[in-house]
């Protein structure tokens, strides 16, 4: 049943990749996501009727575009309960802003330079209608000149330049980790900007396509603190948020780009899991995130009022280690855990047949590319981690193992505690919320010696850098080796995708004999959706999910 389940959810990934943005009419791509080519010049113009963005894909019983028609009408307000992590900032620059729900706020209100081109490969217009790069070191982008704030202000190059200086004094936010390597900005125009990086990367477009790469208002931030990050050009105006409660947004009706079906939309974060489930049982809201693997079945055995859409979650559930720690920092104390998990036993406990354990011995995304899956993974052998464990700093102390208050997390934490008593190492359990674990656990603060979390792995190769580089925003074991450090910096330069596959090859060799963190499982996320919804696009990468063009079909 579990392998039917995830042969289906890569089914439908793989189709809704393919018809993701189909219906655009886009111009073409303006770069190689695999970067095996130096040039790069994109002649693409804006979409016809000035979108560059289109109603994207959806599961299985879902229309991806919106029925036409005088007879067909839409729900004014569409409700949608979030997954089980609240919204703690409205702020692209707050260490705070990595969880996916944040992330989906920051692709309402704002809108990017370039975004991901899933039909064709390669990247399309946003709010930059052409590039060009010759060395993948200096880029220049010539920009939309109708794009207005939903404040009234004018989007100019200069926003661009004054999002840059606004990162790069964020230090701990996603925003910085994406800007950071900017060396100079050349405003040529008001419509065209040079950016030119310290080193060349291939995959710099990709960290441009990221919602930490929303391009602000900086006037209006320096204007208004408090509010000012609310300012964005995108398809959606934010007009209510409440810290951890709820968001409320209106449609932009002065949009550059196709407007949006739904007229507002409300997104509440129920921490109950089982209200979320009454509450769509009711009739109450037309999307929730967070149902409980326990209650999917309930409304998959009523598909004439509901539909469950699943995604493989590229970002693996790991055991991170922190590596300076005088225990955990041990490499046997490291191989007595390695060998003490049974990752079939924690990903069911965790979450049933909506979680795929770790069957190969890498520590890396699902799909993210240049996957080693040629590395065995460590077996389960209570005799061998005894041994480690005698052999190891630890005397018999309790160690702290951090998680986040969510089921699946704490359900695994308690598993995997379980197991590690089998082999005489006592644990004990910590629940956070997730912006609290984030905050104890960062590269200049790490409170943590042993942590249950998600590595933010996306398709993106690249995103292993900020949990593998000295200093990265997602770089939660404290882990700096030399020689991954000079392989990641290669692997920014390598044109060629031989040499690349290999630089990235022998990165995860080194990781494994190093083993700063263990894969467990993959979550199979499940959504609920009512009858008559369309317009939800979800994605291998959580935070990429899109709810810009949902809508409701009235009954």
């Amino acid at each position: 049943m579990k392998k039917c389940k995830k042969a289906i959810a890569l089914a439908l990934f793989t189709i809704m990749c393919l018809s993701l943005l189909a219906a655009c009419g886009n111009g073409g791509s303006s770069d190689s996501q695999n970067g095996t080519s130096p040039a790069t010049d994109s002649a693409a113009s804006p979409a016809t009727g000035g979108g560059t963005s289109a109603p994207p894909p959806t599961d299985s019983g879902m229309a991806a575009q919106a029925p036409e028609g005088d007879d067909v009408q839409f729900v004014e307000n569409f409700d949608f309960i979030m997954s089980n992590q609240a919204i703690s900032v409205v702020d692209p620059f707050s260490p705070a802003a990595t969880i996916p729900p944040v992330n989906w706020v920051f692709t309402m209100i704002y809108d990017r330079l370039v975004e991901v081109d899933y039909e064709n490969g390669g990247f399309k217009p946003s709010l930059a209608t052409s590039w060009n790069t010759d060395d993948y070191k200096s880029f220049t982008f010539q920009l939309r000149s109708d794009v207005y704030y939903n404040n009234g202000d004018l989007f100019t190059a200069r926003d661009i330049e004054g999002t840059i200086e606004l990162s790069r004094d964020a230090l701990g936010s996603r925003a910085n980790e994406v800007w950071r390597p900017v060396e100079s900005v050349n405003i040529i125009d008001d419509y065209t900007i040079e950016i030119v990086i310290d080193s060349p990367n291939v995959d710099f477009f990709d960290r441009l396509a990221l919602p930490a790469a929303s391009i602000v208002n900086p006037g209006a931030i320096l204007a208004d603190s408090e509010y000012g990050t609310w300012i964005g050009t995108g398809a959606y105006i934010i007009t209510d948020f409440a810290t951890n409660d709820f968001a409320n947004f209106s449609r932009n009706d002065n949009y550059w780009g196709p407007a949006p079906i739904s007229a507002t939309q409300t997104w509440r974060f129920i921490p109950e899991v089982s209200t979320r489930t009454i509450i769509m049982q009711n009739g109450e809201s037309y999307l929730s995130g967070g149902i409980g693997v326990d209650d999917v079945q309930l409304f998959q055995a009523d598909p004439e009022n509901f539909n469950v859409l699943s995604n493989t979650l590229n970002s693996p559930i790991s055991i991170m280690f922190n590596m300076e720690d005088p225990v955990a920092g041990d490499i046997n104390f490291r191989k007595a855990v390695a060998h003490a998990i049974d990752r079939e036993e924690i990903a069911f406990f965790a979450a049933g047949e909506w979680a795929d354990p770790e069957t190969g011995g890498t520590y890396w995304g699902y799909r993210t590319p240049y996957r080693n899956n040629d590395i065995p993974i460590i077996p389960y052998d209570l005799d061998l981690a005894k041994e480690y464990l005698e052999a190891s700093r630890y005397n018999g102390e309790v160690i702290e193992m951090l998680a986040p208050n969510q089921p699946a997390f704490s359900r695994g934490a308690e598993v995997v505690s379980q197991q590690l008593s089998r082999i005489g190492l006592n644990t004990n359990i910590s629940l956070m919320d997730p912006a609290s674990l984030m905050a104890s656990t960062t590269w200049a603060d790490n409170r943590s010696r042993i942590l249950i979390w998600s590595s933010p792995m996306t398709l993106n190769v690249d995103s292993v850098r900020p949990c593998l580089y000295p200093g990265g925003t997602d770089n939660r074991t404290m882990y700096n080796n030399p020689e991954v450090n000079d392989l990641l910096d290669q692997a920014r330069v390598a044109f060629d995708e031989a040499e690349r596959s290999a630089i990235y090859m022998r990165i995860q060799e080194i990781i494994v004999e190093d083993m700063p963190m263990i894969n467990k499982y993959y979550r199979l996320l499940p959504y609920v959706a009512a009858a008559g919804v369309g317009g939800v696009a979800i994605f291998p990468d959580h935070s990429l999910d899109d709810f810009r063009w949902v809508y409701k079909i009235v009954d």
